[in-house]
């Protein structure tokens, strides 16, 4: 009996080694399973989508399609501060301060539609009043992408008997940025710029800055394939290295 019984404990060892690797993966498979859940639910928190109706949304309100909030900056007031935010406008909305972007930013119409993003002219001009400065968006190193909008830039204006150009730094770099690689994306868009000397639509102050463009419509004067402010000459041609340059490939004048 005691051999059999040897014999009979040795076996259900044996059993319980076999089923062990079963075991491990089974236990494995379950907290990468928990991982995978902790990981994308941390993914959602950071990528946040948020509505804005300037006409009838409300800073107060949820952010929601139903509850929008009247403007960007209180999107981003709420946003995590690590991660993506999505603005998506419900209506026209008219850029009336500047703000501030400190996290990657994406800019777009809800659905199918256009809506006109219009900067409006901050009041103020350039040291030799060649050019009149509007509210934007002043970016860090984060990209700042803009997606089916209607691009409004501000008429020219004067500053004496001189005639002045407009929408100069509507996007500008944060000057606290070290030299670096700064991202700006506007994609299936149309960009209105008024006849002016100095239409400028970004100014990177020197630092070597990517603006990806596609699938957009540029209306109003010439702008000559270019939207930086090193390139001011408007019977000029860019230089085709130029990272910020746009192309026949991907703008149709209109």
């Amino acid at each position: 009996m005691a051999l059999e019984d040897s014999v009979t404990a040795l076996t259900s060892q044996a059993g319980l080694l076999l089923d062990l690797p079963q075991q491990i993966a089974n236990t494995a498979n379950a907290k990468m399973t928990a991982l995978h859940g902790t990981y994308a639910d941390l993914i959602s928190k950071l990528t946040s989508t948020w509505y804005v109706d300037q006409a009838n949304g409300n800073d107060e309100n949820a952010g929601t399609q139903a509850s929008p909030f009247a403007t960007i900056a209180k999107a981003l007031a709420v946003a995590p501060s690590a991660g993506r935010t999505t603005v998506r406008l419900l209506g026209p909305y008219e850029v009336r301060q500047l703000t501030n972007v400190d996290r990657p930013l994406r800019i777009e119409s809800e659905g199918s539609h256009l809506y006109p993003l219009t900067f409006l002219a901050d009041g103020t001009f350039s040291s030799d009043n060649s050019v009149r400065y509007t509210h934007g968006f002043r970016i860090g190193s984060q990209p700042l992408v803009f997606n089916q909008v209607d691009f409004q830039l501000p008429a020219v204006g004067t500053q004496g008997a001189r005639s002045i150009g407009s929408a100069a730094h509507v996007i500008r770099v944060n000057p606290s940025v070290e030299a670096g690689l700064v991202s700006v994306a506007i994609i299936n868009s149309q960009i209105y710029r008024p006849a002016s000397p100095l239409g400028r639509l970004i100014s990177h102050t020197g630092r070597p800055l990517i603006l990806a463009t596609s699938g957009n419509t540029l209306g109003g004067a010439a702008m000559e394939g270019y939207w930086s402010d090193r390139q001011t000459n408007t019977a000029g041609v860019a230089p085709s290295s130029l990272p910020w340059l746009l192309t026949g490939d991907n703008v149709t004048t209109i």
